[in-house]
C-alpha cells in the first residue's frame, strides 16, 4: 500500500455504518489502530465520545482537534460582554442588527457560532472535506443539547468552495473571511488547531480574488480577519479597522 496522509480509524475491529459512509464521503482508507503507523499517515480522522477528531501521529503534536460548540472556552466569550468583542463590533449591528453573513471560510466554526449568538443568521461554507465533516459533527452534537438560538441562526453548512458561491444567485448583508494565518504562539489549544489545519490544507495565495468576490456578494459590507500588525488584505485598505491584541477585523464597506 502507498504511504497514505490520512485516513479514518475504526474504534473497533467491524466498521459501523457511520465510519462507512464518511470513509466513502472522504474517499479515504478505513483502518485499523494496529495500522496507523505503518500507513505513515500524517493525520488521522476517528470517531469518539466527544465526537470525530482530527488527530496528529505523533501525540507531542498535543490533543485532536474538534468542533466542539459547548465547550467552556466559547460559553464564556458569549457571557464576557460579547457585544463588545471586536468581532461583533465589526458586524455592525447596532444600525443593522440580525443580518444575514456569509461565513466564506468556516474553519472550525468558532466565529459562526458568536456571530449567530449575536444575533446574526449565518451561512457557512468550507471547500475542505475534512473541515466539512468535523464541522458537521459539531453542529449534530449541539443539536442534543437543545441549543435552539445556535440551532436556529446557524442556518445552514456547505461543502463548496466559497469561490463557487454566485452573487447571481444569493446575495448576504455581510461577508466574513478568515483566510487562516500562522500564529507565533503554539501553546494553546486554540493555536495548534489552527496550525493543524494549516498543515493540512496550506495558505490561500489569492487575496485579490478572495476580496473581489466577497464585495460581488455582500450588500453592505466586508469583514477580513487578520494578524494585529499585517499588511491589508490583498493591498486594499479598510474603511474601518478594529484591532485587538493579537488579530484585527478590517471592514470593507460596499456600495450598491
Amino acid at each position: 500500500m502507498q504511504p497514505l496522509s490520512i485516513a479514518l480509524v475504526k474504534v473497533f475491529a467491524d466498521a459501523t455504518e457511520r465510519e462507512q459512509q464518511l470513509a466513502e464521503f472522504l474517499n479515504v482508507p478505513l483502518i485499523s489502530n494496529e495500522e496507523i503507523i505503518p500507513a505513515e499517515l500524517s493525520f488521522y480522522l476517528q470517531f469518539t465520545p466527544q465526537g470525530l477528531c482530527l488527530c496528529d501521529v505523533d501525540p507531542s503534536e498535543g490533543k485532536p482537534t474538534i468542533v466542539d460548540f459547548a465547550s467552556s472556552q466559547l460559553e464564556s466569550r458569549v457571557s464576557d460582554s460579547l457585544s463588545q468583542q471586536n468581532l461583533i463590533k465589526a458586524l455592525g449591528l447596532k444600525k443593522h442588527p440580525h443580518p444575514t453573513v456569509l461565513d466564506s471560510m468556516a474553519g472550525l466554526g468558532k466565529d459562526a457560532y458568536l456571530m449567530a449568538m449575536a444575533g446574526c443568521q449565518v451561512h457557512m461554507v468550507e471547500k475542505s472535506k475534512i473541515v466539512f465533516a468535523l464541522l458537521r459533527d459539531g453542529l449534530e452534537r449541539i443539536q442534543q443539547f437543545g441549543f435552539e438560538e445556535l440551532d436556529r441562526n446557524l442556518v445552514s453548512l456547505q461543502y463548496v468552495d466559497f469561490l463557487d458561491v454566485s452573487p447571481r444567485q444569493q446575495k448576504f448583508d455581510l461577508v466574513y473571511l478568515d483566510p487562516m494565518y500562522q500564529s507565533a504562539n503554539r501553546k494553546s489549544k486554540a493555536k495548534r488547531d489552527i496550525e493543524r489545519l494549516q498543515r493540512l490544507l496550506g495558505k490561500e495565495d489569492n487575496e485579490a480574488t478572495l476580496l473581489q468576490h466577497s464585495i460581488a456578494l455582500a450588500k453592505r459590507r466586508v469583514i477580513v480577519k487578520r494578524p494585529k500588525n499585517a499588511p491589508s488584505f490583498a493591498s486594499a485598505e479598510p474603511d474601518i479597522v478594529y484591532k485587538g491584541s493579537s488579530a484585527r477585523f478590517d471592514v470593507y464597506l460596499v456600495t450598491t
